[in-house]
C-alpha cells in the first residue's frame, strides 16, 4: 500500500547496502526542494555518506539512535534535515549552518541554539524551552510550531519574511506579535485553547487564509473586519462569513491529498462511496462504521510514511473534519487526533 520505495544501492566490502530515496511531492517542490531525500538509520550511515558524495544529496531523513555521525564533513552542506524518533543530543546539528529546512519530530529532548541556522527558511518542531534563540530566525518563511507556551506571540516580531504560520496546541491568549508580519499569507490556529481574541493580527492586508479549529475559548472575532476583504476565514470547517461549508469540496481535497501520498485507488474509491452516501443524507450508523473502517485503513499509510507529507496530512485532517461535521462521534474524533499527531 502507498508509495513503492526506491533505493540507491551502495557496495561496501562486497555487500550491497540499500539507501531509501524519496522524490519530493509537488508541494515540497513548490517550497524549493530539489533532488531526493534519503533515509538514514544506524546500519546504513556509511552507505548514505557515499550516496551524498556521488549524487549531491542535500536532504536527509534521520531515524538513528544519535546524531554523532553529523560531525563528518560530508554532511556540512546539507539543506534539509528531518529527524524522527527519540534523540537526546541535538548539538551535532549546529554544525550544519547551511540548513534551509529543519523538521524536529523528536519530542522535547535536547538543547539546540537556532542561531546556528542563519539561513533557515522552514521549521517544523514541538516547542521546548531547551530550544534557544527562536527569535533569531529572521529568514523564516514557514513555521509549524506545536505547544508554544508564550501568552503572546511577541517573540515572532522579527519573522518579517514569514508567509505561513501553523500554531498547534499553543497557550497564547492573544496574537500580539503578528501585526508586523506584513508578508504573512496563511495562518492556522489549531486547538489553541487559551486563545480568547484575534487581537494582534492587526489590519494585515496580505493575509489570504485564516483557518481556526477547536479554539474553544475564542469569542472575539472583531479583528476579522480589518483584514483583507478577500481573506478566506474558515472556522471549524465552515466559512466564517457565510456559515456554509468552505467552497472547495472536502471530498475533492481528501482525494487529492490521498493521491499525493500514493494511496491505492481501491481505497480512494471506497472512501468516496462512503462520503457520497453521507452527502446524500444517508444517516444510517452502518455508513459511520464504514467510514471509520476507511480511516483505519488510512492509518496504515500514516504508520508507513510517518509525517513525510506535511501538507497532505493537514488536508486529510481538514477534509475529514468537514465531512464529519454532522456525523462526528467520539471514536471518529480519536481517529482524527491520530492524524493530527502523525
Amino acid at each position: 500500500m502507498g508509495i513503492d520505495l526506491e533505493y540507491f544501492e551502495v557496495e561496501i566490502n562486497g555487500r550491497i547496502h540499500p539507501v531509501p530515496k524519496y522524490e519530493f511531492s509537488p508541494y515540497e517542490k513548490s517550497l524549493g526542494k530539489e533532488g531526493y531525500r534519503i533515509m538514514i538509520w544506524d546500519s546504513n550511515i556509511d552507505a548514505a555518506k557515499q550516496v551524498i558524495i556521488e549524487h549531491g544529496i542535500k536532504h536527509i531523513e534521520v531515524s538513528t539512535s544519535d546524531l554523532n555521525f553529523l560531525h563528518d564533513p560530508v554532511f556540512n552542506e546539507l539543506e534539509g534535515v528531518y529527524i524522527f524518533g527519540q534523540i537526546s543530543d541535538l548539538l551535532p546539528l549546529e554544525r550544519i549552518n547551511s540548513l534551509n529546512y529543519l523538521d524536529l519530530r523528536c519530542g522535547k529532548m535536547g538543547i539546540i541554539d537556532f542561531k546556528a541556522f542563519p539561513n533557515l527558511r522552514h521549521l517544523n518542531c514541538e516547542y521546548s524551552k531547551k530550544y534557544k534563540n527562536l527569535a533569531s530566525l529572521s529568514k523564516l518563511e514557514r513555521l509549524m510550531l506545536t505547544g508554544y507556551t508564550g501568552a503572546t506571540l511577541e517573540e515572532f516580531v522579527n519573522f518579517h519574511d514569514l508567509n505561513e504560520l501553523h500554531l498547534n496546541f499553543a497557550n497564547c491568549e492573544v496574537l500580539y506579535g503578528l501585526q508586523s508580519l506584513t508578508k504573512l499569507q496563511k495562518l492556522t490556529l489549531d486547538e489553541c485553547k487559551k486563545l480568547v481574541t484575534l487581537n494582534g493580527i492587526g489590519d494585515n492586508k496580505s493575509l489570504s487564509e485564516l483557518v481556526i479549529s477547536d479554539c474553544r475559548n475564542l469569542k472575539d472575532f472583531s479583528t476579522i473586519d480589518k483584514l483583507n476583504p478577500n481573506c478566506e476565514v474558515i472556522l471549524n470547517g465552515k466559512n466564517f462569513n457565510s456559515g456554509q461549508v468552505a467552497n472547495t469540496e472536502p471530498i475533492e481535497i481528501l482525494v487529492n491529498a490521498l493521491n499525493e501520498i500514493g494511496c491505492e485507488e481501491q481505497l480512494i474509491s471506497e472512501i468516496k462511496m462512503v462520503i457520497e452516501a453521507l452527502k446524500n443524507n444517508v444517516k444510517d450508523n452502518d455508513w459511520k462504521a464504514e467510514l471509520k473502517i476507511c480511516i483505519l485503513k488510512l492509518n496504515k499509510i500514516s504508520d508507513q510514511y510517518d509525517a513525510i507529507y506535511t501538507k497532505e496530512r493537514e488536508e486529510i485532517i481538514s477534509a475529514i473534519q468537514h465531512i464529519l461535521v454532522d456525523y462526528s462521534t467520539t471514536e471518529v474524533e480519536k481517529l482524527i487526533d491520530k492524524y493530527r499527531n502523525w
